[in-house]
């Protein structure tokens, strides 16, 4: 999938300032278009097998289950972003404690979602859905969507917040070939269940849980391999972090939790006004609308990614600002470095890959006792640890000036974050 491109001519007016951030907007948009555009296209195929192999009343039952999946992206989203906020912190700030944001985030997904599918099948088996759909015909078909439905909750909420973390990692090819499995599984899954193996209204749901957990299932791979950057341990999480995630949260899932209430009411309006048939053409004009919001949601969703990244960084306007009232020594190295790791971002970096400008980005934060330097640039991925360990200790002119920067640094991290290389130096 290709990456957007910002207009040269708008490149040209944007200060070099917000290049590097813009670009980083620009590249990781169209992934999250193309994983609400999916979503979205689904709805539409869930939608035309409902209506011409299962029944008409079958897209009554779709319809009736909206309000839920409203509740499920709500539920998402304030996890997701408030685990991505507290990572952009941790990053910044308590890098041994960033584990811990991706482990707590997971286990209380997997929990709530797994609490949620046990009252939908509570809910069917006391009849308690009554109070949504009169008509017993009507509500056997709906309570038969939402137990297949149900089977593939945990793998839906899961999924959405291991994308999340992917595009973190700079996985958007993974991403990419997991949002299109749920869309070819959704589609071949629903005619299987639908006409090869008549399954009515339950099959529709069984064949969006099953693309739900595939989906899952291609992403989850890349953080049980030794290449990923964060680790699930129960070990790792710090529970505490569990209402500092809903705090920071919730705010974004606002507007999905009460388009879930909007939803509910306009169904229970449409069904007295007009009647099933009147809730079937919501439904199906709800879904070809998910298509039209895939701009301004992806948008978002890539908008709370940088911010969760950037969070935790403490900007300083200057080299100046920052070096008051630290000790000449270190003010010494501290410039030294810079200029060594910099100038090397801009000799090797930039000149590698020639089928794009590059942009690189400075901070130097001064926090308590310490003096940090991060550089952030958008070449090829570059370890200079690795390169580090490779040096010839016998050849003390080869690369002087790595060596030079990890001999006067406290500690030196590299990290490769939403497709940059960011290296944060301790003085």
């Amino acid at each position: 999938m290709k990456e957007m491109k910002v207009p040269k001519n708008l490149a040209r007016r944007i200060s070099p300032k917000f290049r590097l951030l813009i670009g980083l907007f620009f590249s990781l948009l169209p992934y999250q278009i193309l994983l609400i555009v999916i979503n979205a296209v689904n709805g539409i195929v869930d939608g035309l097998f409902a209506s011409n192999a299962v029944g008409q009343d079958a897209m009554t039952a779709i319809g009736l289950y909206a309000p839920m999946t409203h509740f499920l992206y709500a539920l998402s989203i304030m996890l997701l972003s408030g685990s991505q906020f507290l990572y952009g912190v941790y990053i910044g700030q308590k890098p041994e404690r960033v584990q811990s944001a991706f482990s707590v985030d997971l286990v209380v997904s997997f929990v709530v979602s797994v609490l949620t599918s046990a009252v939908m099948v509570l809910a069917v088996a006391t009849d308690a859905t009554r109070v949504m759909m009169g008509d017993p015909a009507k509500r056997d078909l709906f309570n038969r969507y939402l137990i297949g439905q149900a089977i593939g909750i945990p793998g839906l909420v899961l999924g959405q917040q291991l994308f999340a973390f992917l595009s973190i990692e700079n996985q958007t090819k993974r991403t990419t070939a997991a949002s299109i499995v749920c869309f070819a599984s959704n589609g071949i899954l629903d005619a299987l269940f639908t006409v090869v193996i008549p399954l009515g209204t339950f099959g529709l749901g069984l064949a969006s849980s099953v693309s739900e957990w595939l989906f899952f299932g291609v992403q989850v791979i890349y953080f049980l391999s030794e290449k990923s950057n964060l680790k699930f341990s129960l070990r790792s999480c710090i529970w505490s972090d569990i209402p500092d995630i809903v705090r920071r949260g919730y705010s974004g899932a606002l507007a999905r939790f009460l388009e879930m209430f909007r939803c509910l009411i306009v169904n229970a309006l449409i069904l007295k006004a007009v009647g099933s048939v009147g809730l079937s053409a919501f439904s199906a004009s709800n879904s070809f609308l998910g298509v039209i919001w895939a701009l301004p949601f992806g948008m978002v969703a890539v908008e709370r990614m940088l911010f969760s990244i950037y969070l935790g960084e403490e900007d300083r306007e200057s080299l100046l600002d920052t070096m008051r009232g630290i000790d000449n020594r270190r003010a010494f190295f501290s410039g030294l470095a810079l200029e060594e790791m910099a100038g090397n971002v801009i000799e090797h970096g930039f000149t590698k890959d020639r089928r794009k400008n590059h942009s690189a980005d400075i901070r130097v934060i001064h926090r308590e006792d310490d003096v940090i330097l991060r550089i952030r640039d958008d070449c090829l991925p570059f370890n200079p640890a690795d390169r580090a360990k490779l040096l010839d200790p016998e050849d003390s002119t080869h690369n002087i000036g790595l060596r030079i920067t990890f001999r006067i640094a406290k500690k030196v991290e590299y990290q490769n974050l939403l497709g940059c290389n960011v290296l944060t130096i301790h003085i």
